[in-house]
């Protein structure tokens, strides 16, 4: 995968080989929580960062919860419909043999992407029980938890590039 920033107000996905193709395709069901409180209570935190101790907490939480909550949900939404529209620019090519896939993205969306993906990447790693740090899987998780992080680490370097070469440009 090759990553590239533009003067024309855009930014293009490069050279992308059909696992990594597959492993934004996947973005969508990557960031259900719906089977998944811990992901949800990480994508939705207390204001407090732990259990309220007395109704005024109570209160605090429940306005949060009722106000907050769903603009943060609206938002979260928002930012991969913007990324799954985007995503149905692909173009695949065979070259030497191989499938490859090319996207040219506005720069105004890199904001929504870097949304969508960390949230795929946060629900990732609850979901999975994915190291935060190292990248090392222990081995006990089987495929499911490697192709998991293969996943993570795919959306993680298009955060980073997105990051570091187009929002820092602004």
């Amino acid at each position: 995968m090759r990553l590239r920033s533009n003067d024309d107000g855009t930014w293009e996905i490069q050279r992308l080989r059909e696992l990594e193709f597959l492993m934004l395709g996947k973005l969508e069901g990557a960031v259900d929580t719906s089977d998944l409180p811990e992901a949800h209570d990480r994508l939705y935190q207390s204001p407090l960062g732990r259990v309220p101790v007395d109704e005024a907490e109570d209160e605090m939480v429940e306005d949060w919860e009722g106000l907050v909550h769903p603009d943060l949900r609206d938002q979260f939404r928002s930012a991969l419909e913007v990324v799954l529209a985007d995503m149905d620019g692909f173009k695949g090519r065979k070259r030497q043999g191989e499938m490859e896939y090319s996207l040219v993205v506005p720069k105004k969306h890199a904001d929504d992407w870097v949304s969508a993906l960390n949230q795929a990447r946060l629900v990732l790693h609850e979901r999975h029980d994915l190291p935060d740090e190292d990248g090392v899987l222990d081995g006990e998780g089987g495929a499911e938890q490697w192709m998991a992080l293969l996943q993570s680490e795919v959306y993680g370097t298009i955060i980073e590039f997105l990051v570091r070469h187009v929002l820092w440009l602004k």
